[in-house]
Formats: structure tokens, C-alpha cells, sequence
């Protein structure tokens, strides 16, 4: 088995300010991974009559038996989203969303 990451001496604030419906903040492709203690940040700003783009997907888990430990996750209400293909335990995260004008 290959060893833990630790990244404990890394920015624990992720953020994505571009918009486009096929785009991940934060993609983790494989199984047995514990997410823990990050914050991930959709910067796009509200979709207009000129700029329908979408806002990014927040974070994409298509491995199996993850974990999201003391998350945050921060963008606009109808788009931060965490998409899961496999078993997925998410303990003690939170969501802030933009509800203000942009």
C-alpha cells in the first residue's frame, strides 16, 4: 500500500473563479481517499443575461468508500454541489452560499 499524503503544510483553501458546466474545483479519482479540513471556493460570479455559463462543480468523488471531514464549501446556492459515484461519508461539513447580489 503507498503511503498517506499529508498536506498539512499546504493552503487548505481551494478556488476556482472560471465557469463552465464540465469543470471540477476539486476532483479526487481514486478509492479509500479522507478528504479533511479544506475549504473549496466557486468564485464564478451569478449567471447574467449576457453570461449564462454555469459555475463550476464544487467537488467530484467518482472513487469509492471517500470521506469529507471538516469541509467547507462556499458558491452560489444552486450550483456548489459534491458529486459522488461511490460510497461517500461526509462528517461535521459546511455550506456557505452566496445568496447576495453580484
Amino acid at each position: 500500500m503507498d503511503s498517506p499524503v499529508h498536506a498539512h503544510d499546504l493552503a487548505r483553501r481551494i478556488m476556482w473563479h472560471n465557469s463552465a458546466p464540465w469543470t471540477t474545483t476539486l476532483i479526487v479519482e481514486s478509492d479509500y481517499v479522507v478528504v479533511a479540513n479544506i475549504i473549496v471556493v466557486n468564485m464564478s460570479p451569478w449567471p447574467t443575461r449576457t453570461n449564462s455559463r454555469e459555475q463550476a462543480v464544487a467537488v467530484k468523488i467518482p472513487g469509492n468508500k471517500s470521506a469529507l471531514c471538516n469541509c467547507q464549501f462556499e458558491g452560489l446556492p444552486y450550483v456548489t454541489t459534491v458529486l459522488a459515484q461511490g460510497l461517500l461519508h461526509r462528517g461535521n461539513c459546511r455550506l456557505y452560499l452566496r445568496l447576495g447580489l453580484c
